[in-house]
């Protein structure tokens, strides 16, 4: 319970501290507005890219290291990756692909557009891709994580006469 805490105290630290920059040097003058651009999508679309492949190679070497202690438990001496780590590092890059083709788009088209100088509609056409890019990366969950889905199976169909 104090993890979370924690943790809920920490982020919300964090999105202060990073929201800071842009209060204070908010301009209206087009240099500003185009470095506030660009360290939007630093924090929006790079850092957590950094974070992400970060958690994920860590919980790739965990998961491969379990792997690896199984198959010495059964004298295998195999040295490529199981079906497993294989299932487990697609999965990984899908959902990697997903944020950053979903979430980079909208973000860079600020940066290029800062003069207002391309089509308008261009804009709500990649809000609405990083909309579906967040709908897509949920339904994955949904469908990858089977205790997830248990649960939440378990929830819905407690609560209705089904």
């Amino acid at each position: 319970k104090e993890w979370v805490i924690l943790c809920i105290i920490l982020q919300w630290i964090f999105g202060f501290v990073f929201s800071i920059p842009q209060i204070i040097f908010y301009d209206k003058d087009c240099n500003s507005q185009f470095r506030g651009r660009i360290y939007v999508l630093i924090l929006v679309v790079i850092v957590p890219s950094f974070i992400y492949i970060i958690t994920n190679l860590i919980i790739f070497n965990h998961a491969r290291t379990s792997t690896n202690r199984v198959q010495a438990l059964n004298q295998q001496e195999n040295k490529t990756f199981s079906r497993r780590d294989l299932y487990l590092l697609k999965h990984m890059i899908v959902v990697y692909c997903i944020f950053v083709g979903g979430w980079s788009p909208i973000y860079l088209f600020s940066i290029i557009n800062y003069n207002d100088t391309f089509n308008p509609n261009i804009g709500p056409i990649l809000t609405l891709i990083a909309t579906l890019s967040l709908l897509l990366i949920i339904i994955n969950l949904l469908i990858y994580n089977n205790e997830l889905r248990k649960y939440l199976k378990n929830k819905i169909f407690r609560c209705s006469d089904i």
